[in-house]
């Protein structure tokens, strides 16, 4: 399993690109940032030294910590692609994660600091000498830090790497934060100085929130969440691409940085043979390895005819539904003779956010409603769906329309 999924990674975008691939591509991000920031740096303090801005200072501070970001991702690259080992079997994809947390520790403490020195200069203003070329300097490096947050963002997006994504956004508010030290600059010279400070609590502000998104992402992408949309709906249409394949549900995927593992149910005719329905399950899974290059489980699930006696049930089930917001749809509806009895048996699929609604009572109305309207069922066996769960694609949706 770890031999074959950890060798390739999906991008976003639907692209693969190999580990090695991927490690160059973080390296080379890693550098050209921390090159680029180290040049900037220096300019802004020379430039802020002349000017005296504290506000200009402040952004070269920024600045330096986009370099230490820079040092982190690098570090984090090396660690997140080394391959799975025993005590870490589905390898160190989380690292990036981690990486991410600390570049977000980091902008906080900058934050922290920078907000101290501008309530000092609100408290007590200094006239703040800039001239038009200063101006003009410190415009140049704007543009400067938006092409390294453009290049920085366009690597991540074809590698797939988040911890890109996070340096190239510190690299954006890096550019923001230095157009609104040229704002106050430009107002110093209009004679309002205390405007200085304000703008670099505003930019303290900006660096605390920016650290606040990242830190989120990243606890959630290590405590879990809801699997991409687009990659779910890639692995749908793969497997409902694959003849004899019904339907799909119960498609859940977990997620090692770079490394994706799914399983899922496909539904296939009751009248296969054992044989078949595994050659199916077999051909969906070497065509998840070779779209997608993700290590999959398909579990089969075989669906009856559409009897008339199953079309009345599905008619009940799918008024319930409808009735009930809560419940988005269901799927593995068996109409089974046991022991001369009629057994129903259903797994019901609830709303991905949780509502005030009892699932015990969702369950207990379900079975009378059942009951109600198919006197003949002797049993009736209701599964309800765990929300980490997608299913979308049930044969049963298109009766639902």
């Amino acid at each position: 399993m770890t031999g074959y999924s950890t060798r390739i990674s999906v991008a976003p975008d639907g692209s693969r690109t190999s580990l090695s691939e991927r490690k160059k591509i973080g390296r080379l991000g890693g550098w050209i940032s921390i090159g680029v920031n180290v040049l900037l740096f220096g300019i802004k303090v020379v430039v802020a030294i002349i000017s005296g801005s504290l506000a200009l200072l402040a952004d070269a501070i920024h600045t330096l910590s986009d370099v230490t970001t820079s040092i982190i991702l690098l570090i984090s690259m090396r660690i997140s692609t080394k391959p799975g080992d025993y005590k870490h079997p589905f390898g160190h994809g989380r690292a990036e994660y981690v990486a991410a947390i600390i570049i977000a520790t980091l902008l906080a403490v900058a934050g922290f600091e920078i907000a101290k020195y501008s309530v000092e200069r609100i408290l007590q203003p200094v006239t703040v000498q800039a001239s038009w070329w200063i101006i003009g300097v410190v415009i140049l490096t704007i543009g400067v830090k938006e092409a390294l947050a453009q290049f920085s963002l366009r690597l991540a997006r074809r590698a797939g790497l988040p911890v890109l994504e996070a340096d190239a956004w510190h690299h954006r508010t890096d550019a923001i934060s230095s157009a609104l030290v040229v704002i106050s600059m430009i107002f110093a010279r209009f004679n309002y100085p205390h405007l200085d400070g304000w703008i670099g609590l505003f930019i303290s502000l900006f660096i605390f929130l920016t650290a606040y998104r990242i830190s989120k992402e990243s606890i959630d992408d290590l405590i879990g969440t809801k699997a991409d949309n687009e990659l779910i709906t890639q692995v749908e249409n793969i497997a409902l691409g694959i003849k004899g394949v019904q339907g799909v549900h119960d498609v859940v995927v977990h997620s090692y940085g770079h490394q994706k593992i799914i399983s899922l149910h496909i539904e296939v005719d009751e009248d296969l043979s054992l044989w078949e329905a595994h050659r199916i399950s077999e051909k969906v899974d070497r065509t998840l390895k070779d779209r997608l290059g993700v290590y999959s489980t398909v579990h089969v699930d075989p669906v009856m005819k559409r009897t008339p006696e199953y079309q009345k049930v599905e008619q009940v089930i799918q008024q319930f539904c409808e009735q009930h917001p809560g419940c988005e749809g269901y799927h593995d509806l068996r109409i089974i003779k046991e022991n001369n009895f009629t057994n129903l048996y259903l797994d019901l699929v609830l709303a991905s956010t949780p509502n005030n609604h009892n699932e015990e009572s969702l369950l207990l109305e379900c079975e009378e409603q059942i009951r109600a309207h198919l006197p003949e069922v002797h049993r009736v066996y209701i599964k309800l769906e765990p929300r980490f769960t997608v299913s979308r694609r049930s044969r049963h949706n298109d009766v639902r329309g």
